[in-house]
């Protein structure tokens, strides 16, 4: 008999394996579903086949042979394998349920996510939230590319066959600091006026950039560029030298508008607007936790956008 000639049943195998260890024909049809005379059958034609004999009855029990004790030894060790295979399969797909992974932006890192997460987490308690920070555009293409399960980012315009959600409306405001010139004289400013003024914007990628860019080419003014950074504690710091202005969404300000230390502006055709959205790849592939924390999402935007308000006419803006 050469190697090609046959192949290991392993159905067999595992007649034979629970015949061995557990002692009876009964007690291994019991465990593997089958009738006794099954066990009977399965384990003659694996002695025909490979010539040998695998047991010897004793009175009432059943011993293996030398070659019997030979083959259970690897069965043993095979159906621990296939055992340690599929715990492993198990645990993965546990912790694949017990995580999500959002992208996000440093602003709603910092202001925006943690009562979600707070809120998300007292009804899953056992579930990990990863988070990633990068620019809205990164956090968009990171979806797109399988390595977070939701963003929640500005909509700079990135579709890449993805879902998206409107999560909220957010204004973007002229800011400037108590030392320029507009601090405690302007409300609001014409587009025009900001031809001559130092600007200070977050780097190519991000929501408010790309909304700018849009604005500044509607009507064909060129964008003075005093001075691009990624991160917004850093151009606050930038805009209290008192020589430029930013835009800015009110979350990363409240602080300082409340100290006097910033002071927002609108533009005087009216209010300007951010779309912010969580995007996935579709509804059907998510995951329950993410679509969870998605129904999260959706019951505290409007909270959130009205909070913003109140702020805004206690501050008198």
């Amino acid at each position: 008999m050469t190697r090609d000639e046959v192949h290991l049943n392993l159905k067999k195998l595992e007649v034979f394996y629970y015949l061995a260890k557990l002692g009876s024909c009964s007690a291994a049809a019991e465990k593997l579903l089958v009738t006794p005379s099954a066990i009977t059958m399965q384990v003659r034609e694996l002695e025909t086949t490979y010539k040998v004999k695998l047991f010897m009855r004793l009175g009432n029990n059943l011993h293996l042979t030398e070659e019997g004790r030979i083959l259970y030894s690897f069965a043993e060790k095979i159906f621990a394998l296939a055992t340690e295979a599929e715990n492993s399969l198990i645990e993965m797909f546990k912790g694949k349920r017990e995580n999500i992974s959002v992208g996000t932006t440093q602003t709603y890192a910092k202001y925006i996510l943690p009562p979600i997460i707070s809120t998300f987490q007292n009804t899953h308690p056992n579930a990990r939230i990863i988070v990633k920070i990068g620019n809205s555009a990164q956090m968009a293409e990171s979806v797109y590319r399988m390595e977070n399960e939701l963003a929640l980012v500005a909509d700079t315009g990135i579709r890449r066959q993805l879902s998206s959600l409107l999560y909220r409306k957010e204004e973007i405001f002229i800011v400037v600091s108590n030392r320029h010139k507009w601090f405690g004289t302007k409300e609001t400013v014409d587009i025009q006026e900001l031809k001559k003024e130092n600007i200070i914007l977050s780097r190519e990628g991000t929501g408010i950039r790309h909304l700018i860019d849009k604005i500044f080419k509607v009507y064909h003014l060129p964008l003075n560029l005093y001075l691009e950074g990624d991160l917004f504690d850093f151009i606050k710091e930038m805009l209290k030298e008192g020589n430029a202005l930013s835009f800015l969404s009110l979350p990363p300000i409240r602080e300082e508008i409340q100290k006097g230390l910033l002071h927002p502006i609108r533009f005087n055709f009216g209010r300007i607007y951010m779309d912010i959205c969580v995007f996935f790849r579709t509804m059907d592939s998510l995951s329950p936790l993410a679509k969870d924390f998605i129904q999260i999402l959706k019951e505290v935007s409007d909270d959130a956008q009205n909070n913003d308000e109140l702020f805004l006419k206690s501050s008198n803006v």
